[in-house]
C-alpha cells in the first residue's frame, strides 16, 4: 500500500511539474484600445472642435478587427479571432482612460515584430452571415442585410455647425461592403514571457478617421452616409489603417 501510494504521489508530481513546464512555454497577450480625439482620451457626449469650426460630440463608435496576427520574423505567424470594439459605453474620463482591453489568448513564449491588423471584416468572413455563428460570437450582430454585408464601423453622433450651442444636425455613418476592408503592419516589437501577461497598448484617433492632414470630411454636406457615397467611405477606409497607432 505504502508503495503504492508513493508511486502515486510521484506520478501526480510528474505530471504537476509537465504541466507547470507546458505552461511556462506560453504566456498571454492582450491589447488595450484607447479611443482619442486630437491626441486625447475620448467619452461618448463630450464636446470637441471639428476642423471647419463646428462643434462636435459621439454617442456610439463601433469597429470590427479581422484577419489580424502576430508577426514573427517578418511574417504572420499567429492569427487571432475577430473582435468588435465597441466603445459606445465609455461616458466618462475614467472609463476613456481606461479604454477596452481585449484578451487575445495565450502564444507561444519568444520575441515578436509586431502585430498586422485587419480593419473592418475581411472578404472571406464577411461571405457569412449571423446565421453561421452562435449567439456569442462577435459576427453574430451587427450585419446590413440590404448590403449582404457588416457594418465594419459605426461612428453616431450630433453637431452645432451653426454656432448657436445646438448640437441638431445627427451625424450617422455606417460604413461596410468588401472594398472598405484594409489592413496595415505595425513594426512594435514585444516579448512574450512564460506564465506571464504581456500588453500592448492601442490607440484609435477619431479625429484622423474624419481628417487626413488639412483634408475633413465635410459634415454638412454629408451627416449621413451607409456606404452609399464611394467618395465617404473610400476617406473613412483609407484613413483607417493611420488613425490605429501602437502606443509603444
Amino acid at each position: 500500500m505504502k508503495k503504492t501510494f508513493f508511486r502515486l504521489l510521484c506520478l501526480s508530481f510528474v505530471v504537476l511539474s509537465f504541466s507547470n513546464c507546458e505552461k511556462d512555454k506560453e504566456g498571454t497577450l492582450e491589447l488595450q484600445f484607447k479611443l482619442m480625439y486630437d491626441g486625447q482620451p475620448l467619452a461618448m457626449f463630450d464636446k470637441h472642435d471639428y476642423p471647419d469650426g463646428s462643434s462636435i460630440f459621439f454617442d456610439r463608435f463601433n469597429l470590427f478587427l479581422s484577419n489580424s496576427s502576430l508577426m514573427k520574423e517578418g511574417e504572420k505567424a499567429f492569427a487571432f479571432d475577430v473582435q468588435l470594439l465597441d466603445f459606445s459605453e465609455i461616458q466618462d474620463m475614467e472609463a476613456a482612460q481606461k479604454g477596452l482591453t481585449v484578451n487575445l489568448g495565450e502564444f507561444p513564449i519568444g520575441s515578436y515584430d509586431g502585430l498586422e491588423m485587419g480593419v473592418g471584416i475581411a472578404p472571406e468572413l464577411n461571405k457569412t452571415s449571423p446565421k453561421d455563428y452562435s449567439s456569442s460570437h462577435p459576427l453574430a450582430n451587427n450585419y446590413w442585410h440590404q448590403w449582404d454585408s457588416y457594418i465594419f464601423m459605426t461612428i453616431e453622433g450630433k453637431a452645432d455647425v451653426s454656432g448657436d450651442g445646438m448640437h441638431d444636425l445627427l451625424l450617422t455613418y455606417h460604413i461596410g461592403k468588401d472594398e472598405a476592408f484594409s489592413s496595415r503592419q505595425y513594426q512594435t516589437p514585444f516579448e512574450i514571457e512564460g506564465g506571464k501577461k504581456t500588453t500592448l497598448e492601442m490607440q484609435i484617433d477619431l479625429l484622423d478617421i474624419l481628417s487626413s492632414g488639412n483634408d475633413y470630411l465635410d459634415i454638412k454636406a454629408t451627416p449621413v452616409d451607409h456606404s452609399t457615397d464611394p467618395e465617404v467611405y473610400e476617406f473613412f477606409y483609407k484613413n483607417m489603417p493611420n488613425a490605429i497607432k501602437v502606443n509603444s
